[in-house]
């Protein structure tokens, strides 16, 4: 199957099977794994961080799930389970089947082998026949570093940017991905910051450059105009596009022209986001996940827009989904 799936939400009703993966399962699961998806259920369902219920005929081998919500790997389990693991605080955990397979592995566990050893040293035998494969689905990275799949996903013959974006999901190092437009040859953009908050962050500018230790407000000249993907990674508390007076004006950096899209906010801890987008007449939210708000002191004015004399509001700044943000 080999398959990857990170920070999803599933969820389901009264009597439902919910799985970060598979639902229902009574075929054959090899080389999987879920992390950091929210699996949710009503009071009958059976729920599990990579299945739902595995009947009598349904094989898992080779996978593990890191879940939000849930700590198990099945939520159900009649069937077979090889040397496949789901995080846990501690271990091992009351009520695990160690016959079935299934094992809670703390968070240290997980990174700690850096090939076929120790609670993986089986992973090579997807198949469960006792034979080693000549390849193999994973790559362990370094002790630091959770198993990945070693799978051309993209479909551009190179396994290096797959590896890359699938540990930025696992190890918590998202970056936060927008897309800006510049009209013109040589024109600049800038990255706004707030006074007072503390920053250091790497920004991926999308033309082949990096600025990295940025403590501050930081500018880029393009060579050539057109659509340009960027990346801020690290310690970026807040953006500020634009700001709202007493009176209710926006006032738009140069910057809230060109931003197009929020493609992902990644693990960006934001501490505030009063004004951020405020003026930003081009912005859709194209982005899937939800930016991390657990420690934002103020959302005010976040997308705000233009409003007239009568103070009727003219035009507002946003397109997207927020349905999922906390």
């Amino acid at each position: 199957m080999n398959t990857g799936i990170t920070h999803a939400k599933v969820t389901g009703g009264d009597d439902a099977q919910v799985g970060g993966l598979v639902g229902y399962q009574r075929g054959t699961i090899s080389g999987c794994y879920v992390n950091n998806s929210a699996v949710s259920g009503g009071s009958s369902a059976t729920v599990g961080n990579l299945v739902g219920e595995q009947d009598s005929r349904g094989t898992i081998t080779a996978c593990y799930a890191r879940g939000r919500d849930y700590t198990n790997l099945v939520g159900d389990n009649s069937g077979t389970v090889n040397y496949s693991y789901y995080q846990a605080a501690s271990e091992p955990v009351s009520g695990d089947d160690a016959r079935l397979g299934v094992q809670a592995k703390t968070r240290a566990a997980l990174l700690a082998p850096t090939g076929f050893t120790g609670i993986f040293a089986k992973w090579n035998d997807p198949d469960a026949d006792g034979t080693a494969d000549a390849t193999t689905v994973w790559d362990f990275g370094t002790a630091s570093q959770f198993p990945v799949l070693n799978v051309d996903f993209n479909g551009d013959d190179s396994k290096a940017d797959d590896l890359e974006r699938q540990r930025q999901q696992l190890d918590g190092n998202r970056p936060f991905t927008t897309k800006w437009e510049t009209t013109a040859d040589g024109e600049t953009i800038t990255i706004p910051t707030a006074s007072g908050s503390t920053y250091n962050y790497t920004v991926n500018w999308g033309d082949g450059t990096t600025t990295s230790n940025v403590t501050g407000d930081t500018t880029h000249m393009y060579a050539s105009k057109g659509i340009h993907t960027i990346t801020i990674s690290g310690d970026f508390p807040r953006i500020q596009l634009g700001s709202i007076d007493e009176y209710g004006n926006v006032a738009a950096t140069s910057a809230g022209g060109q931003i197009c899209t929020v493609e992902q906010w990644g693990d960006i801890a934001w501490s505030s986001m009063e004004g951020a987008f405020a003026g930003s007449d081009s912005l859709t939210i194209d982005a899937t996940d939800a930016p991390d708000l657990s420690g934002v002191t103020s959302v005010k004015s976040m997308f705000a827009g233009y409003y007239d004399d009568e103070y009727n509001l003219m035009k507002t700044f946003l397109a997207g989904d927020l349905s999922d943000w906390n």
